[in-house]
């Protein structure tokens, strides 16, 4: 049994087995009412013997909060034969023991975002209980809403398969490493500042591929560090103006972030974004520019954090993050996104 705040999870009875079906129906059923492809099998009765079966194993377990179920999830170390395919191809985050969490789902009367979370954080305790170190999950890939929510708990993408017919995202955390960012965070005091401004027109992002300095090599969006008295926003269009030659109008803070590291200097970060410019973007000493269509953005050229919080922030949302790296090896994260 773990215990989070006044939350707890235990493996479930059998008549929370007859629940917790319910809450997969109700919760399937309001996935297809808006156009998503759930996570059950072809049959409902194939469904319940599947359950049937992981209940007997005590996979399926509730979580409590004063007395009452409000979730349920299905939590092993020992991953089925559909999981071990399902993750075949992706290397652990961590060299621990791995807890697999699967059709997590909350009583469909309560469910809110703060809940979910919760129930979130009450399973990871769970799974260390199980002295795992890390969490693998996968969610509805079709989901708009799913993937953020665990992003933000600081779940990383490691890409899309199919499961049952259904198009999944694998996610997966280290448990190990996320406490260490909690124990970094009270403290914390930035011995670096940086600053991104990300230009939009018509549907597409101005980027760059930075050719010196902090970075080289990779693409990003204009930006460096502040000179002398300059406020970060100062700092964002001089660099935009110096690396491609436009003048940014009307930019907005869309982002905060924290970059918290283990050897070197620690940085934080602020992220404008632009809808208006003076000028046509060239290129310099500093940097190349690239228009980017907003679902064709090259992350697997950029730093390892921005797929997380950048297609939020394009989106009109305003992020706060905190990161975690080891020799520019991402370890950890965690985001609050507000729209």
């Amino acid at each position: 049994m773990s215990q989070n705040r006044h939350m707890q999870v235990r493996a479930a009875t059998e008549t929370e087995l007859r629940l917790y079906v319910r809450w997969l129906e109700k919760t399937a059923s309001r996935m297809e009412r808006q156009g998503i492809e759930p996570w059950t099998d072809d049959t409902t009765a194939l469904q319940k013997t599947f359950l049937e079966k992981a209940w007997r194993r005590n996979e399926l377990v509730m979580t409590i909060d004063d007395g009452i179920p409000i979730a349920g999830a299905l939590v092993s170390q020992a991953p089925s034969i559909e999981l071990e395919q399902l993750w075949a191809d992706v290397p652990t985050s961590n060299s621990g023991t791995q807890a697999y969490i699967h059709k997590m789902v909350v009583d469909p009367n309560r469910s809110s975002a703060s809940l979910r979370r919760s129930v979130l954080d009450a399973l990871e305790d769970y799974a260390r209980t199980l002295n795992c170190s890390g969490v693998r999950l996968d969610c509805v890939a079709r989901s708009r809403y799913l993937p953020r929510f665990y992003q933000d708990a600081g779940y990383f993408p490691r890409g899309e398969c199919e499961s049952s017919g259904t198009a999944v995202l694998r996610m997966d955390k280290d448990l190990d490493a996320a406490s260490e960012l909690t124990a970094m965070l009270p403290g914390w005091q930035p011995e670096l500042t940086g600053t991104l401004m990300f230009v939009v027109r018509d549907g597409k992002v101005l980027l760059i591929r930075k050719k010196r300095g902090h970075g080289a090599g990779k693409i990003n969006a204009p930006g460096g560090k502040p000179e002398g008295v300059e406020t970060p926003l100062e700092c964002a269009l001089r660099e935009a103006h110096e690396e491609v030659g436009i003048e940014a109008i009307d930019a907005k803070l869309h982002g905060v972030m924290k970059f918290i590291d283990t050897v070197d200097p620690q940085w934080r970060g602020y992220v404008f974004i632009a809808e208006t410019f003076y000028g046509e973007p060239r290129e310099t000493d500093e940097a190349i520019p690239l228009w980017f269509a907003l679902d064709e953005i090259p992350y697997a050229e950029m730093w390892e954090d921005d797929r997380l919080w950048l297609p939020q922030v394009l989106d009109g949302a305003m992020v706060e993050g905190d990161f975690l790296f080891t020799r520019g090896r991402l370890r950890a994260h965690r985001l609050t996104t507000t729209y």
